[in-house]
């Protein structure tokens, strides 16, 4: 008779405690699912979004050097994109600006620039952008290495 109400006991106490376990593995998987649902709505969100006339800014700084790009869609799917480069040890400033198209496959934007202040390069500059919107702020990231290009509408 003890053997079997000391099965019994560790029986229930195994399945309390594999109850439990379940729960808060759901519990995460559910607080995962419903990230990835209001995540997936904010990417619905963004594909109505009309790049005329935007311009992005990323802005790196590298020890001595401050390296500022800047990309601007123009109508008929063109871009410009400005590199801005701040020696600050040689007190020394450079520019260059680059033109070219882009393409864009819903939230995902592919921007080619071929010409590089009025002449054609051999290998032109290529960017691979995804668009998201987090907290009404406008990003282009960079699927390359993960730079985050912000929207200058709301840097002010």
């Amino acid at each position: 008779m003890k053997k079997i109400i000391l099965f019994f006991t560790i029986f229930l106490f195994a399945f309390s405690f594999a109850q439990k376990t379940n729960t808060r593995d759901y519990e995460d998987i559910n607080a995962r699912l419903d990230r990835l649902l209001r995540e997936r709505e904010v990417e619905k969100r963004v594909l109505n979004v009309n790049l005329e006339g935007k311009t992005f800014v990323l802005i790196q700084n590298k020890g001595t050097l401050v390296y500022k790009y800047v990309v601007s869609f123009l109508a008929d799917k063109n871009i410009n994109i400005v590199e801005l480069i701040n020696d600050t040890s040689a007190q020394s400033k450079t520019t260059k600006l680059y033109s070219g198209d882009f393409i864009r496959n819903n939230n995902y934007i592919s921007v080619r620039a071929d010409v590089l202040e009025g002449q054609k390069i051999g290998i032109p500059l290529t960017y691979n952008f995804m668009i998201q919107e987090r907290d009404g702020i406008l990003f282009l990231i960079n699927m390359n290495n993960n730079e985050k290009w912000i929207d200058t509408a709301l840097v002010k």
